[in-house]
């Protein structure tokens, strides 16, 4: 079976990343890239986040490539279903996750910071990730 990432909104705010999507196969394993772009010109900062929501089955990993900062941290606020924290992404290099560890439980949801740091200041966005049934 065949799964599709069909969101093109492109918002401020929240990102929920959704796991264990129903009707994938266990042995194939994706990787899901979240783009995160800062436009840090002038007096204030402009954030958009493509996809808003990323579904993800366990097994899958998470990428987040960015542009318009000069660095990105992926910060878990309580719990975290990947193992390990990603390390600090700079310029040309993404923030990567690990796969979704099987014990991740269904319904959960596992709140993050993505903190963007431009020249002169630094940008804080609060998404979710959550694990959806299946």
């Amino acid at each position: 079976m065949q799964r599709s990432i069909g969101w093109s909104l492109v918002v401020l705010g929240l990102v929920v990343l959704v796991a264990a999507a129903p009707g994938r196969r266990d042995d194939v394993r994706a990787t899901v890239t979240v783009n995160v772009q800062a436009d840090c010109r002038g007096t204030g900062v402009t954030v958009s986040i493509n996809p808003w929501v990323a579904t993800l089955a366990r097994g899958d990993s998470l990428v987040w490539n960015h542009t318009g900062a000069d660095s990105m941290d992926i910060r878990p606020l309580r719990g975290w279903p990947f193992p390990g924290v990603p390390a600090r992404a700079r310029a040309a290099a993404p923030a990567r996750a690990g796969a979704v560890v099987p014990t991740a439980p269904p319904g959960q949801r596992f709140p993050y910071q993505i903190a963007l740091y431009c020249a002169d200041r630094t940008v804080i966005i609060d998404p979710d990730v959550v694990i959806g049934e299946g």
